[in-house]
C-alpha cells in the first residue's frame, strides 16, 4: 500500500496527546484519506473524501470531552502530589490568589510574604494595633479561623509558585510583579473581609522594617 501524507491547517490538536502536528494520509490504492497524529499515531477511519476525513477528525465530541476530563484529573493529581495534607502550605496556596487579586502588581516577594503572614493571625493583630479586635473577629468568622497551623509546618516555596503559575492563573512578569488571570479557583469563605487587614499588616511591617534599616526607629 502506497501512501502520501501532508500537513493540513485547520485540524484540531490530537485529543490524546494534545500534539498540534496533524497530518492527512492518502492511499492511492483505496483510494482514501486518513487523518493521524504525527506524535502518538492516533488516527481516524479511512474516508473516500479528504473533506469528510477532516470533518470526522474535527467532530470528536466524545474524545474532546474525554481529553478535557483527563486534563482536569491530571491537575487534581498534581495538586494532591504537591499538597498532600492540610497545613500552612495548603493555606498559603489558597490565600495568595486573593492577595494578588486585591493588589495587582504586588511583587512576588511581597505577595508571598502577605499570604504567609495570614497564617500568623496573632502577629498580624500586633501590627494592626487598634484595628486588631475587628481583624480577629473577621478572621474567626472566616474559613481561615478553622484551619489548624503548627509553628513547624513546612512550606515548599518553589512548589507553591509552580502551582500558582501553572494551575491557578497567577502571572509573574519580568519585573517579578504578580497579577491574576481569571477567577479564584479555590474559594475561601469569608476571606474578603480579612484580606484588607492582611495587606495593611504587611504594609506596616514593611514600613517598620524600612525605618529600622534606615536607623529611624525600632520595629
Amino acid at each position: 500500500m502506497q501512501t502520501t501524507s501532508f500537513k493540513k491547517p485547520g485540524l484540531k490538536p490530537c485529543p490524546f496527546c494534545a500534539c498540534d502536528i496533524i497530518e492527512i494520509a492518502f492511499d492511492e490504492q483505496l483510494p482514501g484519506y486518513l487523518v493521524f497524529c504525527a506524535e502518538c499515531g492516533q488516527n481516524s477511519l479511512w474516508w473516500d473524501e479528504r473533506k469528510r476525513a477532516i470533518t470526522a477528525w474535527n467532530s470528536r465530541a466524545i474524545e474532546d470531552s474525554l481529553h478535557a476530563r483527563i486534563v482536569k484529573l491530571e491537575k487534581t493529581i498534581l495538586n494532591y502530589q504537591i499538597f498532600p495534607h492540610p497545613g500552612r502550605e495548603a493555606a498559603i496556596r489558597k490565600i495568595l490568589p486573593y492577595i494578588v487579586q486585591a493588589r495587582p502588581g504586588l511583587s512576588q516577594e511581597k505577595a508571598f510574604q502577605r499570604a504567609w503572614m495570614a497564617t500568623f493571625p496573632d502577629a498580624c493583630a500586633i501590627l494592626l494595633a487598634d484595628k486588631a479586635p475587628v481583624f480577629k473577629e473577621a478572621f474567626a468568622q472566616s474559613e481561615l479561623g478553622q484551619w489548624p497551623f503548627t509553628p513547624d509546618d513546612p512550606v515548599r516555596t518553589d512548589n507553591l509558585w509552580k502551582s500558582w503559575v501553572n494551575t491557578f492563573g497567577v502571572n509573574v512578569n519580568v519585573n517579578a510583579e504578580c497579577s491574576l488571570a481569571g477567577e479564584i479557583q479555590l474559594p475561601v469563605q469569608g476571606i474578603e473581609a480579612v484580606i484588607p487587614f492582611i495587606l495593611e499588616a504587611g504594609d506596616t511591617f514593611d514600613e517598620a522594617t524600612d525605618r529600622l534599616i534606615n536607623g529611624q526607629g525600632e520595629i
